[in-house]
């Protein structure tokens, strides 16, 4: 699976040509601010006894029930780091996807 790396512009064409853009940030971190018509399915979550960052066991489920497995796909985050994890988990369960770094 080829992951390909977008700038926040390219993101922005995918979508006009019928991507969907998945935010994986935290749900306060989308709160605050995403792109237009992004859905949200956080990689990780915050524990709220440490407050530590853990991973969301059930992201790659709620991706293959949110999109069907032809959906092209622009994943990002605010620095990319997530994103690129996510196009690696999405990937394995063989779908396209791509990754923008990209803030609020």
């Amino acid at each position: 699976m080829t992951i390909k790396h977008i700038t926040v512009q390219q993101a922005h064409q995918q979508q006009g040509s019928g991507a969907k853009y998945l935010d994986v940030r935290s749900i306060p971190e989308f709160e605050n601010g995403h792109p237009e018509g992004a859905f949200n399915i956080p990689l990780m979550h915050a524990d709220p006894e440490t407050r530590q960052m853990r991973p969301n066991p059930d992201f790659l489920d709620v991706v293959r029930a949110t999109f069907p497995p032809e959906t092209a796909l622009v994943i990002g985050c605010q620095m990319g780091g997530r994103s690129a994890k996510a196009c690696e988990l999405v990937g394995t369960a063989a779908r396209c996807c791509s990754r923008s770094s990209s803030g609020p």
